[in-house]
């Protein structure tokens, strides 16, 4: 970028930040995180090799920052709050800005400047990584704990945040002044309510799946484990806790206890129905009890906990496990209304979305074994 380039940047800034105002916000961002923003590429060494009075000295890497915050303080005057979102900590070790050297510097350059800091870790996949990879969704906590003890403005913190008693916590010990929570506002659009009144036990906690992050990645709806209405909202009138309430038919069935069973089942109970629950194996769940087992995925089980927690507790479902059920028995209950959610079996021939035709299969021969232990195909000895 030429001077030229850099002045036409901020003059974009600058006459978008009255444009923000004029919708309606009330917080405008400067953005210097995921990896991906100019002002935070213009601070990294190993990306901003210019000569001039914005590279070299991170005082002058950090100087485009600067001159986007004034140019967003200038536009909008007193009116919005400022907020800067900083990727401290690149993740990257000594080849990239961390949190207890450069990103610390870059705090106390700029300190009193925005009206929040919005601290993380760069890039998106480190700040919003899935539970598999960062089971605690206090992960982020050491590189942002000291960012409170250079600037008095408020510190926002991110990172999947979804246990009230964690969030308090952070609060107690003066982590953060505020809460960021985008993955568990998916989850659970009321998270702020019913931590207030005490309603822990209604929340639908993030799992940290990142379907909805998928969704957004190949451009189609957003989708969400837990909450079934998130983007549902307006083109089906779906509210996230409202639901109507049943029709003349009193008795239903639900067949199969997996995540669509068990939603299935909720929502006919808080509608008024009787709802029978049929399970055939020995423990409800379905495939969140199995998948929950696999190595980093405990917090899955959260789904299943929910709605196994509200169906407990409600005296309009009788649930059965052990009970296989075929067309005959399920037609000698007389339930008019019956729901199949049994699911489905993964194909075995390798056919899918990507691939029409079974590819074709080898032939393992006398002197080739599978080696379990290393989870390879290897020579025999």
């Amino acid at each position: 970028m030429d001077k030229a380039h850099i002045g036409a940047l901020r003059h974009w800034h600058r006459e978008a930040a009255p444009r923000v105002k004029e919708a309606g916000f009330d917080i405008i961002y400067v953005y210097a995180g995921h990896g991906m923003t100019l002002a935070q590429q213009f601070m990294l060494p190993h990306l901003n090799t210019r000569s001039d009075e914005y590279g070299g000295s991170l005082e002058n890497r950090v100087r485009l920052t600067r001159e986007l915050l004034e140019d967003t303080r200038d536009a909008v005057g007193d009116t919005c709050a400022v907020a800067f979102r900083f990727g401290i900590d690149e993740m990257l070790g000594p080849d990239g800005m961390q949190a207890a050297e450069d990103g610390r510097a870059v705090v106390e350059l700029l300190a009193d400047l925005p009206d929040i800091w919005d601290v993380n870790v760069s890039d998106w996949a480190n700040e919003s990584a899935t539970t598999r990879f960062q089971p605690q969704d206090r992960y982020q906590n050491d590189h942002l704990s000291y960012v409170k003890q250079v600037t008095d403005k408020p510190v926002v913190g991110v990172g999947r945040l979804t246990s009230p008693d964690v969030m308090q916590s952070m609060l107690r010990k003066g982590i953060v002044d505020l809460i960021g929570a985008a993955r568990p506002s998916i989850a659970a659009p009321f998270i702020p309510r019913k931590i207030q009144e005490g309603c822990i036990d209604e929340i639908r906690e993030c799992i940290g799946c990142n379907i909805c992050a998928a969704s957004d990645g190949s451009g189609i709806p957003i989708r969400c484990t837990q909450n079934p209405t998130i983007g549902e909202e307006w083109r089906r009138g779906w509210h996230p806790e409202r639901i109507a309430r049943r029709g003349q038919a009193t008795q239903t069935l639900a067949v199969g206890s997996g995540p669509a069973g068990l939603e299935c089942a909720m929502q006919l109970a808080r509608r008024g129905y009787e709802v029978t629950l049929a399970e055939g194996a020995m423990d409800f769940s379905g495939r969140v009890l199995r998948e929950s087992r696999l190595p980093g995925l405990a917090a899955w089980r959260r789904v299943a906990d929910y709605w196994l927690n509200d169906l407990r507790q409600r005296a309009n479902v009788r649930m059965f496990a052990e009970s296989t059920l075929d067309a005959d028995q399920v037609s000698e209950l007389g339930i008019e209304h019956v729901f199949l959610a049994t699911g489905a079996a993964w194909r075995a021939d390798g056919v899918g979305r990507n691939s029409r035709r079974s590819p074709p299969l080898i032939e393992l021969g006398a002197d080739i074994r599978c080696n379990q232990t290393l989870g390879r195909i290897a020579p025999t000895a």
